[in-house]
């Protein structure tokens, strides 16, 4: 299992991180709140975090305000 964050600026891929870069919930959690403090909404980006097992993921998305505004579960991409 591994996390991973993807930050967009609108709509176009900006950066992600590696998947050993984060394995801890709490680190992972951490991180995410801080780039999404980094790159804001209202410059045009968006920042995801996901968690990613062997069978499916878990879309954690960052709210208006920056806070965990839900989770979207689904299956892995192919080459994911």
């Amino acid at each position: 299992m591994y996390y991973e964050i993807n930050v967009a600026q609108h709509g176009r891929h900006y950066f992600a991180t590696a998947p050993r870069s984060l394995v801890d919930e709490v680190y992972a959690k951490s991180v995410f709140g801080d780039l999404c403090r980094r790159f804001p909404g209202y410059e045009g980006f968006e920042v995801t975090l996901s968690v990613h097992y062997e069978t499916g993921n878990e879309i954690v998305r960052r709210g208006i305000n920056g806070e965990l505004s839900g989770v979207v579960r689904g299956t892995l991409r192919s080459g994911a």
